[in-house]
């Protein structure tokens, strides 16, 4: 009898045990539809435009609601974008020029920095509901606010060897400057995935952002890959 008990309370232990594995396993990606998950990140812009521009690094918080739908979740993301200063400058006459020695060369530049903030809503979709590793695809649609500080000109400066030279008088003839701040209408699409333990998740996200303001120095055309972590 001492036997078959013994054996009883080992059984339920074991089954207790790998059950408790099974959930550390398996959490809620939403916790329910009325209390949302949490998730933080940092991100940056993978797009290549060819000009070797400084890149654009993200700031994202995420808050996720479950719905009466498996796998589906609603999703409310806040944004904030930053890219360095860009500063560019080429000789009028192109590259190939061959300026006179002693002569003055006439230059055109470029200086834009650019900063962005925004608001969207969409929704989450898992593909897979079940196991540690979930793959989802993501979409969602709402505004941005886009802060482009810009200058541009020419200058007719006197030959320097050295570019801090070439700056410094550039800089007191500024043709064109403007501080834009729109607000467009934005949306992205991306997928992502996410390994889970019982109480926190880390996260892998890529998507392709469109915003409608033409400007390829703020974020119509981005491409964020971010890591981050749910709650």
């Amino acid at each position: 009898m001492k036997r078959a008990s013994f054996a009883m309370v080992v059984s339920l232990l074991g089954t207790a045990s790998h059950a408790e594995r099974l959930a550390a396993q398996e959490p809620l990606r939403v916790a329910n539809r009325f209390v949302p998950r949490v998730s933080v990140g940092g991100a940056f812009d993978a797009r290549n435009n060819g000009r070797g521009d400084p890149e654009m690094y993200f700031g994202l918080a995420t808050l996720e609601w479950s719905t009466r739908v498996p796998g589906l979740a609603l999703r409310a993301d806040g944004l904030y974008a930053r890219r360095d200063r860009i500063d560019r400058s080429e000789p009028l006459c192109g590259p190939t020029c061959d300026p006179i020695p002693g002569a003055p060369l006439a230059f055109s530049y470029l200086s834009s920095k650019v900063t962005a903030a925004g608001v969207m809503v969409g929704v989450t979709y898992d593909l897979r509901r079940h196991g540690a590793f979930r793959p989802y695809v993501l979409g969602s649609g709402g505004v941005v606010q886009t802060h482009d500080k810009f200058s541009a000109g020419t200058a007719t400066l006197p030959v320097c060897e050295v570019d801090p030279c070439i700056w410094a008088l550039a800089a007191n003839s500024v043709v064109t400057q403007r501080n834009d701040r729109p607000v467009s209408v934005g949306a992205q699409v991306g997928v992502g995935l996410v390994y889970s333990w019982r109480w926190v998740s880390v996260l892998a996200e890529t998507r392709y952002m469109a915003v409608d303001y033409a400007n390829t120095r703020g974020l119509n055309g981005a491409v964020p890959v971010s890591l981050g972590l749910r709650f």
